[in-house]
């Protein structure tokens, strides 16, 4: 499974649901309404796809189905533009060296 995180130009913070993205780099700030908010923190924090939809279907007045189409959408814009970055999985079992 992929994970990501914030990318190190940006810092994010949360303020009464909705999300603010600043670029340390160049000050540009990008708003996150509640819905994107709520799918940003799910990319960042779930296991998988299939938890993330479960978690905003109890949040979100939609269809898993929908859920997942806009969760794919929202993920690879952020990706795109630069919002977040996958981060590298560590292989543990073969060590090198």
């Amino acid at each position: 499974m992929r994970k990501y995180r914030i990318h190190s130009d940006y810092s994010y913070s949360e303020l009464h649901g909705e999300g603010m993205m600043v670029n340390i780099r160049t000050s540009s700030c990008f708003k996150l309404n509640r819905i994107g908010a709520l799918m940003l923190k799910q990319i960042l924090h779930s296991a998988d796809d299939e938890m993330a939809v479960t978690n905003l279907s109890k949040e979100i007045d939609a269809t898993k189905d929908q859920l997942m189409i806009h969760y794919l959408q929202f993920r690879d814009e952020l990706l795109k533009n630069g919002f977040i970055e996958e981060m590298e999985e560590k292989n543990e079992e073969n060590p090198v060296g």
